[in-house]
């Protein structure tokens, strides 16, 4: 072999060492929720040095998503322009803002925040009683007469369980209220990246005796006096109820903060769907009348955070666990399913296995529930150092939302249209692209999310076959507000429609 030609082997075997790439390394980021719940009952968003460990602790621990709960009980840990700032001695006096220091501290290291409030329960008798005259509770709560109260009653007539007083989602007024409190939280905190829903359900079927909730049952169904708790048509008329005001928060969220991501803590406990004999036999579905299956079909939630909080060494939960998050990982649809794991029940080797299983059952994440308690060993540096050091050993971006990008939404009111007696329950054809029935909730609000671009009719069926028909023009990454065309209304007077 001459020198030439070996010199010209030589040369191949360099360019190739130049230019063949390489295999990806450990390090590769993966798509994957991490978050950790934060609650206000314990320390942690009180004080800015407590909001700088936190987030220190976050980024130590590999967590890419701080869930923080700013509204515990109608009271805000932020600026409010509705509700009372909280009156919990450990906060740190005014002008400091917890919201805003997550925010800002949160993000500078990475970490998206999002605001969790708890939705229906706006006190709890070990918190003494508000200070404010103006929180919810003094303004509408048990002891209030008539129309005014909003409390969700017991069957026989309790105003609170378990030290909670709740709110009523069958009364049309609580659906307005919650729908502005969120709006206010996301318009004046448009950088917050994530919206988080809790306790958005009934506490059991003993609850949602409103006088005004019977009272817009019975009128819809023929009805009078009192249901009976396990009556099967009343459960159904409460769970839509609950829907109603969950389709509610996501549009109004999604008017003011369209690319903020909408989740739910949505329960699972006891035996799963498979073992209970189908979702209708489950616990969420049938005891918390709380339908979130149903919102992962319709598009009003962005992702499901299942509270799967067993005890990994404990045998049915074991069961119960697997149970569960096999089932509810194929439940998305075009969202998303995140498992929620109850680190203060387990050891750090118990979480670990749970992360695992749901990872590997086709999660898009997992969240810790909580910071003030990340194992049942009681070290959080450990907990943190185990996380970091297995389960999230490698980095992970959040998932995203195409959703929000790639369809459209409408919202729509029927209040004020000619020919109604009532607003409630009515049902709204839709067509265009695309063919829905909807229906509208007590106030005659009505919405409807993931559809096409283009234009659609839509129509309100009267008494008689008499109709209402109005229009939108339905964008991607928009809400889009129904107008109706009075001209066109057919009124009995007028015209017969076919």
């Amino acid at each position: 072999m001459d020198r030439r030609f070996q010199r010209l082997i030589l040369l191949g075997l360099l360019l190739m060492s130049v230019v063949l790439p390489t295999a990806p390394t450990s390090h590769a980021a993966v798509s994957q929720m991490r978050a950790l719940w934060v609650d206000a009952f314990n320390s942690g968003i009180k004080t800015p040095q407590q909001i700088e460990q936190l987030v220190a602790d976050a980024r130590r621990g590999g967590f890419n998503a701080l869930i923080v709960q700013v509204r515990r009980r109608g009271d805000a840990f932020y600026l409010s322009g509705i509700e009372p700032r909280s009156q919990d001695p450990a906060l740190a006096p005014a002008p400091f803002d917890p919201l805003a220091t997550l925010i800002s501290t949160a993000q500078a290291q990475g970490i998206e925040l999002h605001a969790w409030i708890a939705v229906l329960p706006i006190w709890r008798e070990s918190l003494g009683q508000p200070s404010d005259p103006s929180h919810v509770y003094w303004q509408h709560g048990p002891h209030v007469a008539g129309s005014d109260n909003w409390v969700a009653l017991g069957v026989n007539g309790e105003s609170s369980v378990d030290g909670d007083t709740w709110l009523d989602p069958g009364h049309p007024a609580v659906v307005n209220y919650t729908a502005a409190v969120v709006r206010d939280l996301l318009e004046r905190y448009p950088n917050v990246n994530g919206l988080h829903l809790d306790l958005i359900r009934y506490p059991s079927p003993q609850f949602g005796y409103n006088p005004v909730s019977v009272a817009r049952f019975n009128e819809q169904f023929g009805r009078s006096g009192q249901p009976e708790p396990n009556d099967p048509l009343w459960k159904n008329w409460r769970r839509d109820q609950v829907t109603h005001l969950v389709r509610r928060i996501y549009l109004e969220a999604a008017q003011v903060a369209p690319y903020a991501r909408v989740s739910a803590a949505v329960t699972a406990m006891g035996k799963g769907p498979n073992q209970a004999g189908g979702w209708e036999n489950s616990d969420p579905y049938n005891i918390r009348l709380q339908d979130w299956r149903y919102w992962l079909l319709e598009g009003i939630i962005d992702t499901a955070i299942v509270m799967n909080y067993d005890r990994e060494h404990v045998a049915d939960q074991y069961s119960w666990y697997r149970d569960w998050v096999g089932w509810e990982t194929q439940q998305a649809g075009r969202r998303s399913v995140v498992v929620g794991y109850g680190a203060w029940l387990n050891s750090n080797e118990g979480n670990r296995a749970q992360i695992a299983y749901a990872l590997n059952a086709g999660a898009q994440g997992v969240a810790a529930y909580a910071y003030s308690s990340l194992a049942n060993e009681g070290n959080r540096a450990q907990a943190l150092d185990a996380l970091a050091q297995h389960s999230f050993a490698t980095p992970a971006t959040m998932p995203s939302m195409p959703w929000k990008v790639e369809t459209g939404r409408i919202v729509g009111d029927l209040a004020g249209l000619p020919g109604l007696t009532s607003f409630d329950n009515q049902e709204i054809f839709l067509s265009g692209p695309i063919e829905r029935s909807l229906r509208s909730d007590g106030g005659g609000w009505f919405a409807a999310t993931d559809l096409p671009a283009g234009w659609y009719r839509v129509t309100l069926r009267l008494p008689d076959d008499k109709q209402i028909e109005g229009g939108v023009e339905v964008r991607h990454d928009t809400t889009q507000r129904v107008n109706w065309h009075l001209s066109a209304v057919y009124l009995p007077s007028v015209i017969q429609t076919s």
